[in-house]
């Protein structure tokens, strides 16, 4: 006679490795084309710094344009944050669990523990006493 614990935890397992092996795609693909255009970013943004400081270096020196090039990158950073906030903020929560399949494992769990006692207080028994050897031996 099959565990049907065994069986509920299987099938549920199974559900979400294949569930999972198509977002891990997804977010494989996502993760590549964000760093792609990172990068292009960062590489953009640090043509405008060279620019900018090019074009301030002959008005208000080499410190003056340095201090502006790090100027314009600490208001680019904190626009960045300001609107990572923003988004964040507006995420929609996820839904709750229904508590269907908390349901099901918890039956299939008291199927399993009513027909496995005496294995299950051999198990209980055995931790109990490693637990106490381990405690003893530190």
């Amino acid at each position: 006679m099959e565990n049907p614990f065994a069986q509920v935890l299987c099938q549920r397992a199974w559900q979400r490795i294949s569930a999972m092996g198509l977002e891990a795609r997804r977010a494989a693909v996502d993760a590549g084309v964000v760093a792609a255009a990172g990068l292009m970013v960062v590489a953009a943004i640090g043509c405008a710094v060279a620019a900018l400081w090019l074009l301030l270096a002959p008005l208000v020196g080499a410190a003056g344009a340095a201090l502006s090039a790090a100027a314009a990158l600490l208001a680019m950073g904190g626009t960045i944050l300001g609107v990572r906030a923003i988004v964040a903020r507006g995420r929609a929560r996820p839904a709750a669990n229904s508590g269907r399949d908390c349901q099901d494992l918890a039956e299939a769990a008291q199927l399993s523990f009513s027909a496995n006692k005496a294995a299950l207080l051999l198990a209980a028994l055995a931790a109990g006493a490693a637990a106490a050897d381990a405690r003893r031996h530190t």
